[in-house]
């Protein structure tokens, strides 16, 4: 599993310590980040996992839970009862891969929190063997703590960095125009548009929603009011948003597609900091991040003031 995060992610993961609990119920685990919880859940062994996701066609005799990795709804079943789950409509998973399902979102989720200023040193070093240029541009032009926080900024987007190289360059030249690492991950950003076009495609079509012409003016305006920070906004507009948008995000599931919302350089980041509170699994791109040739199919408009 550490293998094949580190080549999606692109970053290095570190080693995965197991040990006993006897504060814990039987059965139960607990997943912490730097000594501290991030996740929890609990197995009954000697059974399998029953998943529904939407499409089964009536219950099934078990212990009813959640699926600890996505929340959806299950029942912890015996063996002998495995072929009628399927027959159903369940996914039937067992234990092993239960906890390393559950483990592995939980580390994409917080790869940019194990991502630390060691660990990005040892990326650029194993990079420079391969590239020796990147001797002279990290860390004599692009800072270790810049870099870091760039890297950690994509990947908190769900952006994998196994493109460092790019990333490198893209700050080398724009390094000399800002120190802002906010505007800079925009900027690496647009120059790893095939990469992050790719995360989103499915058969040659990106679905996506789109942020209405009127949220975007009045945002971009008062950002700029606010000297280039989140503005306060109404509680109400932003309510009937956030509405708006997690109505639409069913025509994405239903397809297994990450939902999108497609919006301007200008407003992208800011949009993602009001949605990532509420709905965490939706990516806010820019047009500059999406490849020219892209077929767009645009699912719904959404709008500040409460009309799509």
């Amino acid at each position: 599993m550490r293998k094949q995060l580190s080549k999606e992610l692109g970053i290095i993961i570190p080693l995965i310590h197991i040990k006993d609990n006897l504060e814990l119920n039987s059965g139960e685990y607990r997943i912490l980040i730097r000594g501290v919880e991030v996740a929890r859940g609990e197995v009954y062994p000697g059974k399998l996992l029953a998943i529904g996701a939407g499409g089964t066609k009536a219950a099934i005799e078990g212990i009813k839970t959640k699926e600890p990795t996505f929340g959806l709804d299950a029942y912890w079943i015996d063996e002998a009862k495995k072929e009628q789950a399927k027959m159903l409509g369940y996914t039937v998973v067992d234990i092993p891969t239960v906890i390393i399902t559950h483990l592995s979102e939980v580390i994409k989720s917080h790869s940019y929190e194990i991502l630390g200023r060691s660990e990005t040193k040892e990326l650029v070093e194993a990079l420079a063997k391969r590239y020796p240029i990147v001797k002279e541009l990290v860390p004599e032009q692009v800072s270790y703590s810049i870099l870091h926080r760039v890297l950690q900024n994509l990947l908190k987007e769900h952006i994998p960095i196994r493109d460092l190289l790019t990333v490198i360059e893209s700050l080398a030249d724009n390094v000399n125009k800002t120190h802002d690492t906010d505007i800079l991950t925009e900027l690496v950003r647009e120059s790893l548009s095939r990469l992050i076009t790719s995360l989103y495609v499915k058969d040659g079509v990106l679905y996506a929603m789109t942020l209405g012409n009127r949220s975007e003016e009045y945002l971009y305006e008062k950002i700029k009011e606010y000297n280039g920070n989140l503005p306060p906004l109404d509680p109400v507009k932003l309510q009937n948003f956030i509405t708006q948008v997690s109505s639409n995000i069913e025509k994405f599931v239903v397809d297994q597609r990450t939902p999108v919302l497609l919006t301007s350089t200008n407003v992208r980041r800011y949009i993602y900091k009001l949605l990532e509170p509420y709905i965490s699994n939706m990516a806010v791109l820019s047009y500059n991040e999406i490849e020219p040739k892209t077929k767009l199919n645009i699912i719904a408009k959404v709008e500040f003031d409460g009309n799509s």
